[in-house]
């Protein structure tokens, strides 16, 4: 449907030429141009002609539409009326323009492709550039085969199939729900309390498995794989059974979810939501038998979770959560000459799940992090309140690659009046010796940064650490940062 989902996505096709057809004496031939970039025609919606056909004032033009029937290999003509033809099959069309003016008949055709007017989510799940990313071997088109729908009011479906030699023991990609493009097509845009839900149609002789991926980069909080679970065979998958339809539901706050994960158009985010899925009935991995099967999806949303009742949404405690240090707060991007990704390969013992690795595209003589508790209260909730600084000791592990070991903190809170910002000094912690891998416990008493003037409250705003021979070549990781009694 060229008016609503054709401005998806846009083909830029060569033209087929046919031999220009002149006849008549006298006067000028017409020219025929077609749009460089033109929209796709979709099954049993209207095409406009205009939108391929750069139309002239004075030039009288016939149409000549038709398809290729690859079961019969038959022409089948289409009918043209006033500039739109509708086509009812998934068979490209292959239009003839007869362009008259001027006792001249000229003629050009070309082809256009036909794709299903698939839901919106569907087609971008198909092939909608990141949204239509999958692991090799999978491949994915609409459908609107009843048989292979859910429900009277889907308009519809996922077909997907794999093939290749790959058992892919841990799962295999088929949906990426993380692109920016799909974070308005759900119906639930909080997400502080939300479900996936999706229906499974599996044709197979085995089971089909599906799992979630979840990797939340803003505040690396959250990084769960078909490997790497939070806790128990309930969280990890949901088993579809041959022959019926399954509806899958997860409930996204029980697994640690409760702001959206995207990857922004801008790659200031890069979250992933992804759906993996693996057959029972795959060979075992590395033996290179190719093997293949296919299943069908539908109805892909995610919903506020009073639409499920019945599931369970109680988040799992907070021991079962992966790693819950302060390095883990979202980093005041406004207000650092460092950069902070996660590191889900270096981190520090069995409570961590990763660590927060920094460098120094930038370096100056005083180098510096800082983090962000006030917004992971306010608008990420990964803290219950910004952290209080009145006692106790300020800690965590660091490791240095090749400069001189020293990290100094610092404390900022809201001054007296509410909105300007008071800091404390800047003082030196405390590193011990390295462990085999490297890692240093620093630590500080929290006593010794004392606010340089009045403060609303006593909990800090933004936590600061200072590397002052941090430079190009330098690289330091951080991990189960915390306040302790």
């Amino acid at each position: 449907m060229p008016n609503k989902i054709g401005k998806l996505r846009w083909a830029s096709l060569t033209c087929l030429l046919a031999l220009p057809l002149l006849s008549g004496c006298g006067g000028t031939a017409p020219t025929i141009s077609f749009e460089e970039s033109y929209p796709y025609a979709y099954v049993n919606e209207a095409y406009d002609i205009h939108d391929v056909l750069d139309v002239v004032d004075g030039v009288s033009y016939s149409f000549d539409a038709s398809y290729q029937d690859y079961y019969t290999m038959s022409d089948v003509a289409i009918p043209v009326s006033d500039f739109s033809f509708t086509q009812t099959v998934k068979f490209d069309v292959h239009l003839i323009v007869s362009a008259s003016s001027g006792g001249f008949t000229r003629k050009k055709s070309v082809d256009i492709p036909v794709k299903y007017a698939g839901d919106p989510i569907d087609v971008l799940l198909e092939t909608g550039a990141m949204s239509g990313w999958a692991d090799p071997g999978v491949n994915k088109e609409i459908t609107q085969d009843s048989d292979k729908m859910h429900g009277d009011d889907s308009k519809s479906a996922l077909s997907i199939s794999y093939i290749g030699s790959n058992a892919y023991e841990w799962g295999t990609c088929v949906l990426s729900l993380n692109n920016f493009r799909l974070a308005p097509l759900w119906s639930d845009k909080d997400w502080s309390n939300a479900i996936l839900t999706f229906w499974v149609y599996n044709p197979n002789e085995k089971p089909l498995d599906f799992q979630l991926r979840l990797v939340d980069n803003l505040t690396g909080l959250l990084n769960m794989d078909w490997t790497k679970q939070l806790d128990g065979a309930e969280y990890r998958q949901i088993s579809c059974a041959p022959g019926v339809w399954t509806h899958c539901l997860f409930s996204l706050h029980k697994l640690g979810v409760d702001h959206l994960l995207t990857y922004t158009e801008d790659e200031s985010r890069h979250d992933e939501f992804l759906v993996k899925e693996r057959y029972e009935g795959a060979p075992d991995s590395g033996n290179d038998k190719v093997y293949s099967y296919r299943f069908y999806v539908d109805g892909v949303d995610v919903v506020p979770a009073s639409t499920y009742p019945e599931v369970d949404t109680a988040r799992v405690t907070s021991d079962e959560l992966p790693d819950k240090g302060l390095e883990n707060v979202p980093l005041d991007t406004g207000w650092q000459n460092s950069v902070g990704t996660y590191d889900y390969d270096a981190y520090m013992g069995a409570v961590s799940d990763c660590s927060l690795r920094l460098t120094f595209p930038h370096p100056a003589s005083k180098n510096f992090l800082v983090l962000n508790p006030e917004l992971a209260v306010e608008g990420y909730k990964t803290l219950t309140a910004v952290p209080d600084f009145t006692s106790g000791t300020l800690q965590g592990y660091f490791m240095f690659n090749d400069i001189s070991a020293s990290v100094s903190a610092q404390a900022i809170y809201y001054g007296s009046n509410g909105t300007d910002w008071v800091s404390s000094e800047t003082v030196a912690m405390n590193l011990g010796s390295k462990d085999d891998k490297g890692w240093q416990l620093a630590t500080l008493d929290v006593a010794k940064l004392t606010p340089t003037a009045a403060v609303k409250s006593k909990g800090a705003i933004r936590i600061c650490f200072y590397f002052g021979s941090a430079n190009l070549l330098s690289v330091i990781h951080l991990d189960t940062v915390k306040l302790v009694a």
